[in-house]
């Protein structure tokens, strides 16, 4: 069986992941949202959000897709947005259970692997789990991000 997740931990430096906050800092975040036709759905998501374009943070994020891919094998390119998310505890920040791809999308391109990275030191705030699953209700990852 394919492997369903790839994990790395304390990989990325701690002046990429300053320089990467730095960048994000300086961009304005607006209400996330998810693939709907009904716009935000706070009971699914409370966070806030900025795409980021820096090609060096993509080169970064890149290398773990390629990665990730020696075990997925799957045909990919390199023509992704990166997404900068904040969940905030004063807004109850959240994302439920969700696919990570736009079904409804019509842009011939679909999600096929997704790169998240924990930019916040855990020792800093009480967060939740990264849970990831193949389907409901079969739970295959219940990963603390250190």
């Amino acid at each position: 069986m394919r492997e369903l997740f790839q994990v790395w931990q304390n990989t990325i430096s701690k002046e990429k992941i300053s320089k990467i906050l730095n960048i994000a800092n300086k961009t304005p975040l607006s209400n996330a949202s998810i693939f709907s036709s009904y716009g935000p759905m706070q009971n699914i998501r409370r966070s806030k959000i900025c795409r980021l374009s820096d090609k060096w943070i993509k080169m970064l994020l890149w290398e773990y897709v390629l990665k990730a891919n020696k075990a997925f094998q799957i045909d990919i390119k390199n023509n992704s947005e990166m997404q900068f998310i904040e969940y905030r505890h004063n807004d109850k920040g959240q994302y439920d259970w969700h696919h990570d791809v736009n079904w409804n999308g019509q842009d011939d391109m679909d999600r096929k692997l997704s790169v998240k990275i924990q930019l916040s030191d855990s020792n800093e705030y009480i967060g939740e789990i990264l849970n990831l699953m193949k389907s409901r209700p079969t739970l295959i990852s219940n990963h603390r991000v250190p």
